[in-house]
């Protein structure tokens, strides 16, 4: 090949154009994009990180007024009083107890008192058709076999309304169950504690401890992406950060036991970089050609007067032969 440029000195010329001209404006331009690109994509993560936490916070508070509210049902005495008699023939004076401790926050979620057998004695939740929870199993076991604690759990039966229940027992002196405090949360209920926070988002996911789906907005993907995650998580591999043409983000929300996952469209999407890249390496053959140009016209250029000078003087030689021949 080295051989081939030093023959012509057109070649040698276009080949040293071709080396100061193209080979930095390739370097310069591929380190540009790639630097530019991973600046986004960190501005990007920080974003999606951030709106995370955001997310998070949001739900955590609304989780601690829910454990306080259950605290303060399992906690009053009259409440107390009338689950003891265990006859709910007449619930008013229980539904009087729900709704006076629950002011303000029927909007919030559905609040349920519930019999040591899983029958719902009352609710805040106008008609509705309350299911039985099974004592044994489920969200009422797991409260039982915590005294004192806020159990969270995913929706365990067939309402297809109800996603996430928050359950605390009542208990009698001697610490043995009398009833249950449930809290349901549905669709609207998520939709309001994230209200305002999933502007600039593809979409949330809300998921359990076992990191199964429990809400989720946007499309399709964020779905997708909350269970390739799971799978990630349980073959013990590096959570993903990038999934098509977003960020992405996990964050767990506080002691609630729950992750929040969201989707951030990225700044520069593939397609975009992409044309980049198309546009750099149409550059680079602009260049090329010119400089191939160049080359051709300077190489004549610099060769014509040494052309011009030996033709003239191998022409002038010819001449004065002919003018000096017999008859010329």
């Amino acid at each position: 090949m080295i051989r081939y440029i030093r023959k012509s000195f057109k070649r040698e010329l276009s080949f040293g154009f071709l080396v100061t001209a193209i080979l930095p404006l390739i370097l310069t331009s591929g380190l540009l994009i790639e630097t530019f690109k991973l600046k986004l994509e960190a501005d990007d993560a920080k974003k999606v990180s951030a709106q995370t936490d955001e997310i998070g916070a949001a739900v955590q508070a609304q989780f601690e007024k829910f454990e306080s509210v259950s605290g303060l049902l399992c906690e009053d005495e009259k409440l107390i009083a009338l689950m003891k008699k265990q006859d709910f023939s007449d619930k008013n004076e229980i539904y009087v107890r729900l709704y006076v401790l629950t002011e303000g926050m029927r909007d919030e979620a559905q609040f349920d008192i519930y019999s040591d057998t899983g029958e719902c004695v009352c609710s805040t939740g106008a008609g509705l058709v309350h299911e039985k929870l099974l004592p044994y199993w489920g969200i009422l076991r797991t409260a039982a076999t915590h005294p004192g604690k806020v159990v969270i759990r995913r929706r365990e039966d067939e309402n297809p309304r109800t996603l996430l229940r928050v359950a605390q027992s009542i208990r009698d002196e001697d610490g043995n169950p009398m009833g249950y405090v449930v809290i349901g949360l549905r669709e609207e209920h998520f939709d309001k504690i994230l209200n305002g926070l999933t502007g600039n988002l593809d979409g949330i996911c809300i998921l359990d401890e076992f990191w199964k789906i429990v809400y989720s907005t946007g499309d399709g993907e964020v779905t997708k992406i909350a269970q390739v995650l799971r799978y990630q998580l349980l073959l013990g591999e590096q959570l993903s950060t990038s999934y098509h043409n977003s960020s992405v983000s996990a964050g767990a929300i506080g002691s609630t036991g729950l992750t929040a996952v969201c989707l951030r469209p990225k700044t520069l999407a593939e397609g975009t970089i992409k044309t980049m890249y198309r546009v750099m390496f149409a550059m680079t053959l602009a260049s090329m050609g010119l400089c191939i140009v160049v080359a051709i016209v300077m190489s004549r250029n610099l060769t014509r007067p040494a052309h011009q000078s030996h033709a003239e003087g191998t022409g002038g030689r010819s001449g004065y032969q002919d003018r000096d021949r017999p008859g010329g």
